[in-house]
């Protein structure tokens, strides 16, 4: 089923054409997605390959880990376990006949897997298998300076790849403890105001790291229009966000850009934003703000003085 919801300078449908499944509590799943998905698996994944011929040759166990956040996808998923499931399976591990692969996806914390990774491969790895950790991440979170969050878990996006002049790429990378997975999740996706909030911080990451590193200003960012399409659902797993510049300008105190974003997943465009924003010097603006700020505050002062006035009327008829 195909829908709109509109509100001001943001669109955003959901469902198009793509075939879907419904479950019974309604939520509708892209078998595009699921079908994408699983075939990325059997193809090549950062040079390890996944054909049956490799697996029986190496006998490697391989596990694709999530954070504990996502415990609902994983118990939906054969070869899909959480963080905790994968660190009791290290530190209760005494010997491997064969080495397990653990791929690091969405929301989870490398620091405790790590360390029991290496404890156990330096004290019973030796005669057996080895656990080995795996991320596609190719790049460093991005900063809160150029994200502009204040705490590091609410960062999505991996420091930006320059691919050409206007084109630019980043692994999404959400935290178990990112502001969008604290209150509920609903289904086994990432919720469509995270990856919104991907795609801002995409915008404002390369506009200051590639734009704006030599220019010691304070700018303040406006967005003009941000138009989002939901094609299929972002599973909590790798996937990239690809940026393109397709309008820029530059003036004395303003730069102003036009640009396409996609986020994709197991080759598959999930999501599309169009986005028209204008980056200020943040002492232009400022004042103009405070000005608009005190003209809408003056008007609902009037607007209530005359909402009172009407009611002492009412009540003394």
């Amino acid at each position: 089923m195909a829908g709109t919801v509109t509100v001001p300078a943001i669109s955003f449908r959901f469902g198009g054409n793509a075939p879907m499944l419904r479950c019974r509590n309604g939520m509708g799943i892209s078998i595009l997605a699921i079908v994408g998905f699983f075939r990325w698996l059997s193809t090549d994944y950062t040079n390890h390959r996944f054909s049956l011929e490799s697996e029986m040759t190496n006998s490697i166990q391989r596990f694709f880990v999530v954070g504990d956040t996502f415990l609902g996808t994983a118990r939906h998923i054969d070869g899909l376990i959480t963080e905790t499931d994968a660190l009791e399976k290290v530190l209760t591990s005494v010997h491997l006949d064969n080495d397990i692969h653990l791929y690091l996806q969405q929301g989870v914390d490398m620091r405790s897997l790590y360390a029991a990774v290496r404890h156990f491969n330096t004290t019973n790895g030796k005669a057996g298998g080895s656990f080995n950790l795996v991320s596609c991440k190719r790049a460093p979170r991005s900063t809160r300076r150029f994200a502009h969050k204040n705490r590091a878990e609410n960062i999505v996006i991996c420091a930006p790849r320059r691919m050409s002049d206007t084109l630019f790429e980043m692994d999404l990378c959400f935290s178990a403890q990112n502001e969008f997975f604290l209150d509920h999740m609903t289904g086994m996706h990432i919720q469509g105001m995270a990856l919104i909030e991907a795609a801002r911080q995409a915008f404002l990451t390369v506009t200051e790291a590639f734009f704006l590193a030599e220019d010691e200003r304070d700018y303040y960012y406006v967005i003009k229009s941000m138009e989002t399409e939901f094609q299929n659902f972002v599973f909590p797993f790798d996937a990239v966000l690809r940026y393109e510049i397709t309008r820029a300008s530059h003036k004395e105190n303003r730069h102003g850009f036009d640009a396409d974003i996609t986020i994709i997943q197991a080759g598959t465009v999930c999501t599309r934003v169009t986005v028209s924003f204008t980056a200020f010097e943040a002492k232009t603006i400022a004042d103009r703000e405070l000005v608009v700020a005190q003209e809408c505050l003056n008007k609902l002062v009037e607007q209530y003085r005359d909402e009172e006035a009407l009611q002492s009327v009412s009540q003394v008829a």
